[in-house]
This record gives structure tokens, sequence and C-alpha cells, in this order.
């Protein structure tokens, strides 16, 4: 028989979907909080991909990275989403972590050259993160 502690424990999947709204801001950089996976969560798996092409006035490049508070590449490197929609993504690697004393803050990264990210006008990224609850 499986226990409450166990049932609890299985693995489920949460999903960010972001637009170039919210990148927004005068700047070439700018950090958003899109995730806070709870205390004592085990964070498995997060990547994302590319579901509308990021452009707009003057923008030449804009890439969207994955970390968490403090190290905003630590589950996925800037990735460009200036080219279309991504079909396919290979994980190569994944930063396990857990962190038993408080949330953990699930970040996304955009940078932009050519232009500031105010400047976008189309653009929506998806994030897959995949945590489990510590029996």
């Amino acid at each position: 028989m499986i226990s409450e502690a166990q049932i609890n424990s299985f693995t489920r999947w949460e999903k960010a979907i972001l637009s170039y709204i919210d990148f927004s801001t005068n700047s070439t950089i700018n950090t958003i909080n899109v995730y806070s996976a709870p205390q004592g969560y085990y964070i498995k798996t997060v990547f994302g991909r590319n579901f509308q092409s990021f452009n707009g006035v003057g923008i030449v490049s804009y890439g969207i990275a994955i970390g968490k508070t403090g190290s905003p590449t630590f589950f996925q490197n800037l990735t460009s989403v200036i080219s279309g929609i991504t079909g396919s993504v290979n994980i190569t690697t994944t930063n396990s972590f857990v962190n038993f004393a408080t949330s953990t803050n699930i970040t996304a990264t955009a940078i932009c050259s050519g232009g500031t990210l105010n400047g976008a006008t189309q653009g929506e990224y998806i994030i897959y993160i995949e945590i489990a609850k510590l029996p």
C-alpha cells in the first residue's frame, strides 16, 4: 500500500507562459520570477521552448536564460529566441536542486541587443518545471 507521504512525493509539472510584455523594460536585460518552488520540494527538471519568435523595433538579438535567484543560468544557458518556434528541445544538462530551508524562486532573464526590451512587439516562451515533494 502507498502511504500518504509517498503519494505527496509524486512528480508534478508546472508551466509558465511568458510573453515579450513580461520582460518589457527600458533596458537590455531584465530578470523576472516565474515560479516559486515550495520549501523542501525537489526541482528535478527545468527547460524552456520558444513558442513565438521575439522581435521588435531595432532588436538584433534576443535571448532567454532560466535560473534561480542569484544564479540566472542555473537551469538553462542563454538561448536565442529571435528565430521561430522550437519544435524539439534537447535537455542536455539539468541542475537538480532542493532547498530545505526556504522556497526557491525560478527566474527567467531576457537579454537583447540593438534596442531595449520594451522595443519588442512579439514573442512567447514556455517554461516547464518538474518538481516533487520529498517525503
